[in-house]
This record gives structure tokens, C-alpha cells and sequence, in this order.
């Protein structure tokens, strides 16, 4: 796990690094987003937030479902006004899009927990 929280850092970074270059609105911004999100996985998946309200915050499908959306919007921006050929900012839309069901999927397995 060490290994992916690196790697995850590393692309926040990344992503953060192309943000102070270029402030207009695109896929870099969404990368910060699904970085985000990755280690909150990993944070959630670990040992290291036990219980309490950071955890509930983090576990909480609505936040994450947040997450993933403002990296969905952002690509999704890029993808709209670029010109260019296929690039990151289609990465990072599909990426984010495929997470996005992911959660809904959670949230609807959930939902129909609590309802049985």
C-alpha cells in the first residue's frame, strides 16, 4: 500500500504543479480530484483512520461521489473546448466517470440494505 500512496502523491503533485502553470479549468484540475480520491481509498482500506468523524466523512458516498463529479466536470471542460487530438484530459474523464458508477453503485447497494 505504501507503493500506491506514492504513487498517488506523486500524481497530486504532478497535477498540482501543471494547475500553477496553466489556471484555466481542464483535466489537470480533475487529476487533483481523482488523486484525492485514490488516497482517500487507500486511507479508508487501511488501518490508519480507525473510527470517528474524519472516517465517517470520508466513507460518506456523497463526498466521494463530489469527489469524482468535480474531476468528471473539469475533464470534461477540456474535452469540450479542446481542439487538440485525444489527450490526458479524456483520461482523466473516463477515469473519473468509471469511479462515479462505482460509488453509485455503492450507494444504491446501501440503499437497498437498508431497505431489506
Amino acid at each position: 500500500k505504501l507503493v500506491a500512496v506514492l504513487l498517488s502523491l506523486g500524481a497530486l503533485y504532478a497535477a498540482l504543479l501543471e494547475v500553477f502553470e496553466d489556471i484555466k479549468p481542464g483535466g489537470h484540475h480533475g487529476a487533483i480530484f481523482l488523486a484525492i480520491n485514490e488516497l482517500i481509498e487507500l486511507l479508508i482500506s487501511s488501518t490508519t483512520i480507525r473510527k470517528g468523524n474524519m472516517r465517517q466523512i470520508l466513507e460518506h458516498h456523497f463526498f466521494r461521489a463530489s469527489l469524482v463529479s468535480c474531476a468528471a466536470i473539469f475533464a470534461l471542460v477540456e474535452t469540450l473546448s479542446s481542439t487538440r487530438k485525444i489527450g490526458a484530459h479524456h483520461g482523466v474523464l473516463i477515469l473519473s466517470i468509471s469511479k462515479l458508477f462505482r460509488v453509485l453503485g455503492m450507494m444504491r447497494s446501501e440503499l437497498k440494505e437498508k431497505d431489506a
